[in-house]
């Protein structure tokens, strides 16, 4: 016998509570009723989705700036760490234990962008691509470039091969 209202009612009789039903998207769309990686983290309103796409843009942002601090890290560790150090003590350096925080830090951020992106909502698919652009229009330049050139030039470089910084 089901109980009034639900109309769900399983087979020894007993009625089972009704769930919120989530939409799983399959294109594009600019519905305002999106749960986002989390079931707390759901978007029914105009205002929230303005403070998540906020949230989204800062997680692009972010990822860019994992991704340049894992880069500015690794050229100023090399030039501490002696080459003839052991793969061994490299392995487990400090610098190597950070790099590798980073790494897992960054691949955590890019695939929940990914996850957010594949909710097909217009509104977070845009804000995944702004966060990112934004992220790599302040944190990408030439400074390894610009460093390089400024350096002097190495007294015979090798012909077979390119300058390894530019």
């Amino acid at each position: 016998m089901p109980m009034h209202g639900t109309g769900v009612t399983h087979s020894d009789g007993t009625a089972a509570m009704p769930m919120k039903k989530h939409h799983m998207w399959m294109w594009f769309h600019t519905t305002i009723d999106e749960t986002v990686l989390f079931e707390f983290w759901t978007i029914d309103t105009t205002w929230k989705m303005v403070i998540g796409c906020s949230i989204v843009i800062f997680l692009g942002i972010l990822f860019e700036f994992i991704k340049r601090a894992r880069a500015e890290l690794r050229f100023s560790f090399n030039t501490i760490i002696p080459q003839s150090s052991t793969y061994g003590s490299r392995l487990i350096s400090l610098r190597h234990i950070v790099l590798t925080l980073l790494f897992t830090i960054q691949t955590v951020v890019g695939y929940l962008l990914m996850l957010i992106f594949m909710t097909f909502s217009l509104w977070l698919g845009l804000a995944v691509t702004v966060g990112v652009t934004i992220g790599y229009l302040v944190f990408e330049n030439d400074r390894r470039k610009q460093r390089c050139h400024n350096s002097p030039p190495p007294s015979k470089p090798p012909e077979d091969f390119p300058n390894p910084c530019c």
